[in-house]
């Protein structure tokens, strides 16, 4: 059966309508502030008189419409945002108000700030701006929202990346709708107003104690993982650790998702079934979803999945279908309204595109292999079940992993038909704990045992694929085109309509893979790559299957400092890695690639670093701030 775009628009009104929601953003852009207001009456009004006349379908567009120049409003910091492709930043002085804490460590917090920026004579206000706070000598304070803060920090625009590996700022400020990054630490902070205790903190000190509970439970080893996949807490967790799951494509499993939210409410639904009636079920599932949702701090996954959730029980509650499309446009509309910023959050991203890849192609794929699998039983349709899943939702973040992060795996595949199963049953477990942990620990390490022996198997499995798979890993400069191209061939092979176009369409996906195979082993080419960084610049080039990498400080006697993004990317090449450096920062980057992979390290003759180091000092231009007409 094929994709019939019309009838699924025609089925889905919502689905339908959302397709206006850009419209009206974009006439909310170019019409002026002071027009919009009288557009959304006359708008309302056209729409009543639609309805009046029980015309529904150009109401329900015009009311489509008014809803996109709303979220226009909301996109604001879009046209203002100023970028940077410089390092540099400058001092200045930053007082507000925390409305978002992001991460609040004892050496690290993560927060938004609305307030005044003072840098010399220039003072601007109202400005939106994420500070991270890091710590010297004490650890930091428990920053909560609504708190005020007066410090001296470093700012700066979102930086453009020039690395693959390099944290995508911009989508990063737009999703946190900010306009600046500032940087402080705790020696700093001139002064510090508390926020006044509310009932929000109730959540907070409830996930305080099953955070405690968690860590008494499992070992110190494995708590940062049940951490982050129970509570969302992102920050225990060692980045190397984190790099291993996203070379073998499993980054989801950690990450609280529709993944988690499927497994703790298929626990709970065992636990409520006890009650006959559906309606009772119903009422008391949602609030527990809810609750739960309260605790994790409502990320946009959750929250994703929770309203899925809360639609698909309420439809089966009142015995009737529901199209999985309308309900996915219904969530995206919702939570546009609610926060229209997730619209840049690559999170966000990723989590609707996976479910719509597996709402259009998870059937056919299941289909297509199902045929090809002469034997059929509850095991084989449970693998056959993950691996469609798998495939269905890579087609469509494939490219946009590729596009983020600039790599793309095959190991994925293959380690997300073994390691689901592992992670499904131990989550299984370590949620049980932590629910029963709140009446006794006792009961808890009952649970956490089995939870804790499940993950240990998955984590040193996903180890040894991380380390003996990588050269399936891809990450060179034409990653984002591979990746379009084998998601539309991929699409192009499950529509084939006999078996000779299918044995075409495959044989032409072969072709492609071999072709960029051998692109990839030819050694060759000496294109130099040029990567200007804070405090030194790197040139990358490849000769005859070896990379040479130069890493030249700007300065000499820069303090040692080290580069995750740089070294992420010399780790990942393909092939042997030959590298030079020059200054300190350069030994102490090398240093930390030396733990990661093999290198050879040559020496720079004293009198070229002198000439060098010259030539990059006078490279030294500063950026403007982009905030008024007299910067």
């Amino acid at each position: 059966m094929q994709i019939n775009l019309n009838r699924i628009l025609n089925r889905n009104p919502i689905l339908k309508l959302l397709l206006f929601v850009p419209i009206g953003i974009s006439i909310g852009f170019i019409i002026p502030h002071q027009f919009l207001f009288p557009i959304l009456i006359a708008l309302s009004i056209f729409a009543m008189i639609f309805l009046l006349f029980k015309q529904r379908t150009p109401s329900y567009i015009l009311i489509t419409i008014a809803i996109g120049l709303i979220l226009s409003v909301n996109f604001k910091h879009f046209k203002l945002m100023s970028t940077t492709d410089k390092f540099q930043e400058v001092k200045g002085k930053i007082y507000g108000e925390i409305t978002e804490v992001f991460a609040s460590e004892p050496d690290f917090a993560s927060v938004r700030i609305v307030g005044t920026i003072s840098l010399g004579n220039q003072t601007y206000n109202d400005v939106p701006v994420l500070l991270k706070i890091y710590s010297k000598k004490d650890t930091l304070r428990k920053f909560r929202a609504n708190a005020k803060i007066l410090a001296i920090a470093s700012i700066r625009p979102p930086r453009r990346t020039n690395l693959p590996t390099d944290i995508a700022e911009i989508p990063l400020a737009l999703s946190h709708e900010v306009l600046l990054f500032a940087r402080t630490s705790n020696d700093l902070i001139i002064r510090f107003w508390e926020s006044p205790v509310t009932s929000e903190n109730i959540f907070a000190r409830l996930r305080e104690k099953l955070e405690s509970n968690l860590n008494k439970m499992f070992s110190a080893e494995y708590f940062p993982y049940f951490d982050e996949m129970l509570l969302g807490n992102k920050q225990l967790l060692d980045g190397e650790q984190r790099d291993k799951f996203a070379i073998t494509g499993i980054s989801h499993l950690l990450s609280i998702s529709g993944f988690h939210f499927g497994i703790v409410f298929a626990i709970v639904f065992a636990l409520f079934s006890i009650f006959p009636s559906k309606w009772v079920r119903f009422v008391l599932l949602s609030l527990f979803m809810f609750f739960y949702l309260c605790i994790i701090d409502f990320p946009p996954s959750g929250i994703r999945a929770f309203i899925m959730i809360a639609a698909f029980l309420y439809a089966n509650t009142l015995e009737r279908k529901v199209s999985p499309y309308n309900v996915l446009a219904f969530i995206i509309l919702v939570m546009l309204i609610l926060k229209s910023s997730l619209l840049f959050s690559v999170g966000f991203q990723l989590s609707f595109l996976a479910v719509l890849g597996i709402i259009m192609f998870q059937k056919r794929i299941y289909t297509g292999l199902a045929k090809a699998l002469p034997v059929r039983n509850a095991v084989t349709n449970f693998l056959l079940m993950l691996l469609s899943v798998t495939i269905s939702a890579q087609l469509f973040v494939s490219p946009v992993v590729a596009y983020y992060f600039g790599y793309y795996t095959f190991i994925s595949f293959f380690s997300n038909l073994v390691l689901v199963p592992i992670f499904s049953i131990s989550l299984t477990f370590a949620f049980l704990a932590m629910l029963f942990s709140v009446a006794t620990i006792e009961i808890g390490k009952i649970f956490a045992v089995p939870a804790e022996i499940l993950l240990s198997l998955g984590v040193k499995f996903n180890n040894i694929l991380a380390e003996k798979l990588s050269p399936l890993v891809i990450n060179n400069n034409g990653v984002i085109l591979l990746s379009i191209l084998l998601s539309v061939l991929i699409i192009w092979i499950l529509f084939a309509k006999t078996f000779k176009s299918f044995v075409f369409r495959f044989g032409a996906l072969i072709l492609l893979l071999i072709g960029f195979a051998l692109n990839l082993n030819d050694g060759n080419g000496k294109e130099i790559e040029i990567y200007p960084r804070a405090k030194y610049v790197a040139l990358i080039f490849k000769n005859s299957g070896k990379n040479y990498c130069l890493l030249f400080d700007r300065k000499p006697h820069l303090f040692p400092s080290r580069d995750l993004a740089m070294e992420k990317y010399i780790s990942r090449l393909n092939g042997d890695v030959i590298l030079a450096v020059n200054g300190n920062v350069g030994i102490a980057i090398s240093d930390q690639i030396k733990k990661q992979r093999m290198i050879r390290i040559v020496e720079v003759p004293s009198d070229v670093q002198f000439a060098i180091s010259n030539a990059l000092g006078k490279n030294q231009s500063i950026f403007k701030l982009g905030l008024g007409d007299d910067d």
